[in-house]
């Protein structure tokens, strides 16, 4: 009379002493321990067997060797590292796609070419001939381009829907015309991250149009967080990027919301950087005869594509400031006011390198009828009134 034999249990893959290693056999009679790449029966006693194994020399060789290997850690600012400790048993092809996925990220992080990658692994090869690893790893620019938006892309998409999802949120828009002759909305959320203990503004995703009127706008982003999971009941406030900005698309999402929960949207106004930038754009405006802008663009251009210029004021701030390496001028461009302080800032740090440069310094006649170093010059004469001007900026 036959014995009846055990068959696999699937539940057993979840006990927490074989959770990370225990896989089916190629037989239903038969289990796997991916640890030790090796099948055995269990068609005697059933988990036991099981136990067994995990009990023999070999295993537990292996087990205490993957207990410290290092797992991957990628932290808030991209930065991708390893950590002791995971107590996760990786098998081989865990182990390539592991090493795959951190090529991956070092493209992302220095934002790489795909094509960068289309001979990575056969340099690799060349370095590594005896690595099992590297031997049967494969990052073309086409697996790297898919890897990227139908593997980790998604996967932390999800992941941001999820923290979304737990907390109330505000909805950030910005809608622009792409080089494709498309209609583009960049949707971003504003929410209190449990996962960070943070407010985290995070790009969410983008709505593509062809007629952008403040209706079909309205249902892209109603669709787009309906497809994310995400509730417009749970939208606190809706922002853009100027206080005169699809001011209809605003009132739109506002009865929308209200609708849904009886209670319309908080109105916090638009982003006060546009604000910001546009009064002091009108306040230099009125004071246009200290032609700061002018001498901020003037400094720099003077010194843009002269290496032989450049090399003579570095000798001097050198020599002036005890050995210290001058740092470049920066470009101030003027759809950008808010940037003139860190321009005016770099200026007024070298300020007397530039009198002494300017003022004392040996140019020929050509130079010194120059129109640019006219005014630069005039500028650095008044020392006490342009150092308030720039100070006042």
């Amino acid at each position: 009379m036959s014995k009846r034999s055990t068959h696999f249990n699937k539940s057993w893959k979840l006990r927490s002493e074989c959770s990370d290693w225990l896989s089916e056999g190629q037989l239903t009679t038969d289990a796997k321990c991916v640890l030790c790449d090796v099948e055995f029966s269990i068609a005697g006693a059933g988990f036991p067997q099981v136990l067994q194994h995990a009990r023999g020399s070999k295993h537990m060789s292996k087990a205490s060797v993957t207990r410290n290997q290092a797992k991957l850690h990628v932290s808030e600012t991209g930065t991708v590292t390893t950590k002791p400790g995971s107590g996760q048993n990786l098998c081989h092809d865990d182990l390539v796609t592991r090493a795959e996925i951190v090529l991956l990220y070092r493209l992302i992080k220095h934002n790489f070419s795909f094509s960068s990658n289309d001979d990575l692994t056969d340099i690799l090869k060349y370095i590594l001939p005896n690595d099992d690893i590297v031997r049967d790893m494969s990052l073309s620019s086409q697996k790297s381009s898919y890897s990227i938006g139908y593997g980790l892309g998604p996967f932390y998409h999800a992941e941001l829907v999820k923290d979304v999802q737990k907390s109330y949120f505000g909805l950030i828009a910005d809608e622009t015309t792409t080089a494709q002759n498309k209609k583009q909305l960049d949707l971003h959320v504003k929410y209190w991250s449990l996962d960070e203990g943070r407010i985290s503004t995070r790009y969410l995703n983008s709505c593509y149009l062809g007629h952008a009127t403040a209706e079909n706008m309205k249902e892209a982003i109603i669709h787009s967080l309906s497809a994310d999971g995400l509730s417009l009941a749970k939208m606190i406030h809706f922002s853009t990027d100027g206080p005169n900005v699809n001011k209809s698309l605003k009132n739109k999402l506002g009865v929308a919301i209200k609708e849904l929960r009886g209670q319309a949207a908080v109105a916090i106004g638009s982003c006060t950087l546009h604000i910001v930038h546009n009064a002091l754009k009108t306040g230099l405006s009125a004071v246009q005869h200290w032609a700061v802008e002018e001498f901020v663009l003037d400094i720099f251009a003077w010194f843009k594509n002269f290496p032989s210029r450049c090399e003579d004021y570095e000798e001097l701030y050198s020599t002036m400031s005890n050995g210290d390496t001058a740092k470049k001028f920066r470009r101030f461009v003027d759809n950008r006011w808010l940037f003139l302080g860190p321009v005016i800032d770099r200026i007024l740090e070298q300020f007397d390198t530039l009198r002494e440069f300017f003022l004392k310094g040996k140019f020929d006649a050509a130079v010194k009828d120059n129109p640019r170093f006219k005014r630069i010059c005039t500028q650095l004469k008044f020392k006490e009134a342009t150092v308030i001007h720039l100070h006042v900026v």
